[in-house]
């Protein structure tokens, strides 16, 4: 069999381009045969093996065959689940110290995913939790019906009547997300610990809201009415068009991604224009407004119920986490600036996530209650 160096066995079958032979050999590889080499795979290779045969494995796990009497299908399972296991085994002898000693999970202290939790609180002051309401019909306010349903706040004019303009806030708990459909048709994906202010009707040139937190926006487009977004430390103004922003006042900048179309920000007297792709930052500290070619997918996991770490560190990727699960997270050790990668679906349960961090970035952890510790 041809000699192949495992930088280039890994390298190819990471991008795609490993040929059969090749791809068999990544698969079946016993983790002495690595340790011969001096290579050491990085993080993102590693994190690609391990993903690519969980999908083999989940593949035969959900094969609509009888599982009971379709031997062939059982070999398959057994063969994926030997690939998984080679691969688990590369990924902690490279990924974990030995000084580590086994995680400590409580697993009925197991923490779930965010939920559709939200509190409105209208004008007069009366608050309504949105996930105890039985109602579809939430309240009535100055010609305006505000409904609920699955998750999403509607706001519908009533026939033959002049609306009345009134304040309304829509607030996220930590471990908490909602959407809500505004007057004028935008639609709005609140985040965990988020706030948007908003009226319950539009009159006049401009729609002006404000959002503490993060919350994606797909903006109706009416020419003659400027949507302005008021956060942090900007003004976003746009006709209609699809944009990310993250304001949270634990994060030293505001974050603007823009999806589709074209935005203008503001700080004080400068502005800029923001095309797809980009991304825009603002602080306190600065009068700057920076610009930023972005990573869309990475930017907007959140609203597509995902999480994607890219080389983010470990301190940013836990505001995020905590926000999301409703926990508090303590340190013990010394954590750099590592980067971590990894992918995971943020419906899973908070242990699911740990592991994953704990495949690619050599912490330990243990979860009691909502009290996390990540260990180095």
């Amino acid at each position: 069999m041809k000699k192949y160096k495992p930088e280039d066995l890994i390298h190819n079958y990471a991008n795609d381009t490993a040929s059969e032979e090749e791809r068999i050999i990544v698969e079946s590889w016993h983790i002495y045969e690595l340790k011969e080499s001096k290579y050491r795979p990085s993080q993102e290779h590693i994190t690609i093996v391990h993903n690519r045969t969980w999908e083999k494995l989940s593949l035969h796990m959900h094969h609509r065959e009888n599982t009971l009497v379709n031997k062939k299908l059982w070999v398959g399972v057994a063969a994926a689940a030997a690939i998984l296991l080679i691969s688990s085994i590369i990924t902690y002898s490279y990924l974990k110290p030995a000084s580590l000693s086994s995680p400590v999970l409580m697993t009925q202290n197991d923490v779930m995913a965010a939920e559709n939790k939200a509190t409105l609180t209208l004008n007069n002051g009366e608050r309504i939790s949105l996930n105890q309401s039985n109602k579809d019909l939430v309240a009535i306010q100055g010609g305006i019906n505000i409904r609920k349903s699955n998750g999403l706040l509607i706001y519908e004019q009533q026939k033959s009547t002049t609306a009345t303009i009134a304040l309304n806030k829509l607030e996220t708990p930590r471990g908490g997300k909602y959407q809500v459909l505004l007057p004028d048709g935008t639609k709005v994906w609140l985040n965990s610990a988020s706030i948007l202010t908003y009226p319950n009707t539009f009159i006049g040139k401009d729609r002006i809201v404000s959002l503490l937190g993060e919350a994606y926006f797909e903006v109706a487009k009416h020419k003659e009415k400027v949507f302005k977004v008021v956060s942090g430390t900007q003004t976003i103004e746009v006709l209609g068009t699809h944009f990310n922003v993250k304001s949270y006042t634990d994060e030293n900048e505001t974050q603007t991604t823009l999806a589709e179309g074209k935005v203008k920000i503001s700080k004080g007297l400068k502005h800029i224009i923001l095309k797809p792709g980009q991304a825009a930052f603002t602080s306190e500290n600065s009068k700057s407004i920076k610009i930023k070619k972005t990573d869309l997918e990475k930017d907007l996991a959140w609203k597509n119920n995902e999480f994607i770490f890219r080389g983010d560190d470990i301190m940013s990727i836990m505001r995020e986490v905590a926000r999301w699960y409703n926990v508090e997270v303590t340190y013990e050790g010394n954590f750099n600036k590592d980067g971590y990668m990894g992918t995971i679906s943020r419906s899973k349960n908070i242990s699911e996530v740990l592991k994953m961090l704990q495949l690619t970035g050599k912490i330990n952890y243990k979860i009691e209650g909502r009290r996390i510790t990540l260990m180095k």
